[in-house]
């Protein structure tokens, strides 16, 4: 089974003026690569995905973000892997417990990355659909403290209906948050939306340097999702087994943009 939310992605979410700076024009891909100034692409990124419904089903996983030199849709091409483990690293590089993988097959999405903005289409495969219907970890450079902005859905995971979901955003000031040994200071954006299916309450994590290091999303009948980035690895790790299927992906793309032509 293949999750791949690529250009789809762009029909699920209305973004309102003040998020307009993550659409993307036809920079060349050297250019977008270059510009990433916290996700760089050959870089990978490990987060603990925490799953709980009313505090009866709870799951404890592990979400590899790899970062691949590649443009897909206007933006950088990242990969997400699913583990019931923290991957075992080898040489390096390579990931030697493939057995942990919850599914054998990479999610492909993308992420943007510039000196203006930070927005990464976080994980969508299987539980992790609810992302849908949060904003997307975004934030706005340079960060102001108190800024307040919106973000609108129109799109619902469970019904595959339209729906107008709007979250009012705010920035918070600095303050610390321990990432391993050591205290960061992290801005917190956060907010509600209300609709006709309830108040739902999104809350991301931003450290200037390493990035969103902690994000939770709460549906309005106690499901949430927590993503806590625990290490970050400067190069772009590797299965030893022939999982990842990026490149036929890109082929694809490619083709079907030269047929619309």
């Amino acid at each position: 089974m293949r999750y791949v939310y690529m250009v789809s992605a762009i029909a699920m979410l209305l973004i309102l003026p003040d998020q307009n700076i993550f659409a993307q024009s036809s920079r060349k891909s050297s250019k977008i690569l270059d510009a990433a100034c916290i996700y760089k692409p050959n870089t990978s990124f490990l987060f603990k995905a925490v799953y709980d419904s009313c505090g009866i089903v709870q799951t404890e996983e592990y979400i590899l973000m790899r970062i691949l030199p590649e443009i897909l849709a206007g933006e950088i091409l990242i990969l997400y892997d699913y583990y019931k483990n923290i991957p075992k690293i080898v040489d390096g590089d390579s990931i030697v417990n493939v057995e942990d993988k919850i599914w054998m097959r990479s999610e492909e999405t993308i992420l943007y990355d510039h000196k203006k903005g930070v927005q990464l289409h976080p994980p969508r495969a299987g539980k992790y659909y609810l992302s849908q219907y949060f904003p997307f970890p975004n934030i706005k450079l340079p960060i102001k403290a108190g800024k307040k902005s919106k973000w609108a859905l129109t799109y619902h995971p469970d019904t595959y209906k339209f729906l107008w979901h709007k979250y009012e955003m705010r920035n918070s000031p600095k303050f610390q948050y321990q990432y391993k040994d050591s205290l960061i200071e992290v801005y917190e954006k956060k907010g509600t939306a209300t609709s006709y299916i309830g108040e739902y309450t999104a809350s991301y994590l931003f450290n200037e340097e390493f990035g969103f290091v902690k994000w939770h999303l709460l549906t309005s009948n106690n499901v949430s999702l927590e993503f806590t980035l625990i290490d970050i690895y400067p190069v772009l790790l590797k299965n030893n087994v022939q999982t990842d299927n990026y490149t036929s992906v890109l082929k694809s793309y490619k083709r079907n943009s030269k047929t619309k032509k």
